[in-house]
């Protein structure tokens, strides 16, 4: 990693071989490029969990870094947890930052106001888990519920969509 003069993380000529998602690889190298100074070693010993999931503390090693960025070595969520941590953000943030940047990449010119919908829908889902927590409980009605209004508002097909 040290060192390393590419700008992005390498692509997959073969998506079957792929082993993580390219904008995740993208989002791992730019932090170790821009947080780090391109120092794996650095990066691997800041990228460390307070609250360690699984008894792991330190979910990266240089070695794990540069795998995971050549996509070798598959990317956990102790990982993400990790990166997220780093930024004192919710890993869904990170998840949902990554879903853009994807939409971004993938068609740069005619996704923003479609963006802008699927983030004042996420946003309405989010008040009502905010709602929900007020009260402490969080009952399997509450997934009944979201799931509804996801199928009612067509959430998910415009988050997925590519036009």
């Amino acid at each position: 990693m040290q060192g390393m003069k590419r700008e992005q993380a390498p692509k997959h000529s073969d998506q079957d071989k792929r082993v993580n998602p390219w904008v995740l690889r993208q989002i791992l190298f730019e932090m170790v490029r821009d947080e780090f100074e391109n120092d794996g070693y650095k990066a691997a010993s800041r990228l460390q969990l307070s609250r360690p999931s699984k008894g792991k503390m330190f979910p990266f090693t240089k070695h794990s870094i540069d795998n995971i960025i050549a996509d070798r070595t598959a990317l956990k969520y102790v990982h993400l947890e990790a990166m997220a941590e780093y930024y004192d953000i919710p890993t869904g943030l990170l998840l949902l930052f990554s879903r853009l940047r994807a939409e971004e990449r993938d068609s740069p010119n005619d996704k923003p106001l479609h963006d802008v919908i699927v983030v004042q829908q996420l946003l309405q889902f989010l008040t009502d888990i905010a709602t929900t927590l007020k009260g402490c409980t969080f009952e399997t009605s509450d997934l009944k519920k979201w799931q509804e209004e996801f199928n009612a508002s067509n959430f998910l097909s415009q988050l997925l969509s590519k036009d």
